[in-house]
């Protein structure tokens, strides 16, 4: 069984979710793990999990949705975590490709949330992107929140940065830009990175592998990931099946 630790189910661009997580299963993906970005999402993950068996969710806001986060978005999140079907809290994190100006509030933000994540002993799903220095000091120096683990999402740094994840305790989720033809810096990381510390994703409905880039990405597509990192690593891709779903059911309690 493989599982896709990062797909967002409730996305306009996915028409039919019965049928997607049905040819989910049809290639060996026995679960789906489904992220919130905001409060809205997070408690559409929680209302997929509940109606379809194998699928789980995260609740928490996306550092693009930061404006959202207050209080009262903060408790609701509390009460959609005491799902059983809840198993981690993310995405949160930080995003400077689009906005550099609400850079201070981002940092805010996610600190309040790796606050609200270990109050209630849950893994971090961690989303960085152009951030990857503010990421790093903001762990560094936050390691007695980081008791539950936690994933690095879309990983597609060098193996330097992956050092220093890993270091810091986390797991790294690699997803279908592992297969694009400029992804040299990651796939050497890759290549080196203990399979141990590695989880499967595809960010569904984006970052869609090679050879369907340019279609919507879907949960049946993370065997095309780990067919990726078994070749890299030169070992059976039912090595890379079997560990990276201890990986998550170790990482998520499920």
């Amino acid at each position: 069984m493989f599982i896709d630790v990062h797909a967002h189910l409730y996305d306009e661009k996915i028409e039919d979710i019965k049928k997607v997580v049905l040819k989910a299963k049809e290639r060996g993906v026995g679960k789906i793990i489904c992220c919130g970005s905001n409060l809205q999402d997070s408690a559409l993950s929680v209302e997929i999990a509940n109606e379809f068996e194998g699928v789980y969710a995260c609740v928490g806001v996306h550092p693009e949705d930061v404006l959202s986060y207050n209080d009262e978005v903060a408790k609701e999140l509390i009460k959609l975590c005491k799902n059983k079907k809840v198993v981690g809290f993310g995405e949160i994190g930080l995003d400077y490709y689009y906005d550099k100006s609400k850079k201070e509030l981002q940092k805010q933000v996610f600190k309040k949330q790796l606050c609200l994540a270990n109050s209630l002993k849950l893994p971090v799903v961690i989303h960085t992107r152009e951030a990857t220095g503010d990421m790093i000091e903001i762990l560094s120096k936050n390691k007695s929140l980081l008791g539950n683990g936690g994933v690095i999402h879309c990983f597609n740094k060098n193996l330097t940065v992956a050092k220093i994840f890993i270091d810091l305790g986390f797991h790294l989720s690699i997803g279908g830009a592992l297969t694009f033809p400029d992804s040299k810096k990651l796939k050497n990381a890759v290549k080196e990175i203990p399979l141990e510390k590695i989880l499967l994703e595809t960010d569904c409905p984006y970052m869609t592998p090679v050879p369907f880039r340019g279609q919507i990405n879907e949960p049946k597509n993370v065997v095309i990931v780990a067919e990726e990192i078994a070749r890299i690593k030169e070992i059976p891709v039912e090595e890379v099946e079997k560990i990276t779903t201890e990986n998550a059911k170790r990482l998520f309690n499920f």
